[in-house]
């Protein structure tokens, strides 16, 4: 059991930014090319706010791994954190609190990102120890000045039926607030189940399946809707989601399909809607 990772899977619950990384599409081989110019936005406004939500909480993710770990800084395989950054560990207290402080002014990062403000993390076990459970909470948390607010919550459920270890990821009113004022928020509902990997201590050979729901809203009074219709398949060596399908609805309008493929580590998948297929490249 890998009681070493004490939050090096965290950063799966991002790996579901690729679902709703479909926006790069030329728009010429758009699956609403014809239509209005306000339906496009539409859809391409959501998709967007979906794939921030994702790609800022994989992030968020990341650091927190890499101060439970103490890895962070120049030399080390994520180095995400940056210097200016403290990193107080309580583990006398139950459940132990893990506390990220970037200072009240933009700090840079090793990844070129600005922040400030602080990610809070309370935890109950390791991330491999059956009933365990961690919470991220945000205290005027900013990513280049982006305000971020809401809870992530991951509760291991131990094995299920199959004899996998499998956990369930909570993202409630996880909202971004850009310095325009402009914002969207989403709640989602994951099982992650590790199907391989989990005997070794690296997290590169790990695979894992993720199924469940979300939604989401921005204040143009916007909403969308994905659902995971074939789990997810998301190997740890491979930037992209390799396999599995997705319903994704925009409020009051037709349900479009993207399916990741069969299995390949590639850039690409498909997105239907009314019957049509489209090739998308993903970012």
């Amino acid at each position: 059991m890998k009681t070493m990772k004490l939050l090096s899977r965290i950063p799966i619950l991002l790996t579901a930014v690729a679902v709703f990384s479909f926006t790069s599409c030329k728009k010429d081989n758009d699956e609403l090319s014809n239509s209005t110019d306000s339906e496009l936005a539409v859809y391409r406004s959501a998709s967007q706010d979906f794939e921030q939500s994702e790609d800022l909480g994989n992030n968020i993710d990341l650091l927190s791994d890499e101060a439970a770990r103490g890895h962070f800084g120049p030399g080390h395989n994520q180095g995400m954190l940056s210097p200016c950054a403290t990193v107080t560990h309580d583990t006398i207290s139950v459940p132990h609190i893990l506390t990220i402080d970037f200072g009240p002014v933009n700090c840079q990062g090793i990844d070129g990102k600005w922040r400030r403000g602080m990610i809070v993390i309370s935890y109950s076990g390791h991330y491999f120890d059956p009933g365990s459970t961690r919470s991220l909470s945000f205290q005027n948390f900013y990513v280049n000045d982006n305000h971020i607010e809401g809870t992530r919550t991951v509760t291991n459920n131990g094995l299920n039926s199959n004899g996998n270890m499998n956990w369930n990821i909570d993202v409630i009113n996880f909202k971004i607030t850009k310095p325009s004022g402009v914002w969207h928020e989403r709640n989602s509902s994951r099982i992650r189940t590790i199907i391989s990997g989990s005997g070794t201590p690296t997290p590169w050979d790990d695979v894992y399946l993720i199924s469940g729901t979300s939604n989401g809203t921005n204040s143009n009074g916007h909403s969308i809707t994905a659902t995971i219709t074939n789990d997810l398949r998301k190997e740890m060596a491979c930037h992209w989601i390799v396999s599995g399908t997705v319903e994704i609805t925009p409020s009051n309008r037709p349900t479009k399909i993207l399916d990741f493929g069969s299995g390949a580590c590639d850039n690409q998948a498909t997105i239907t809607i009314n019957g049509v297929t489209h090739i998308i490249t993903l970012h």
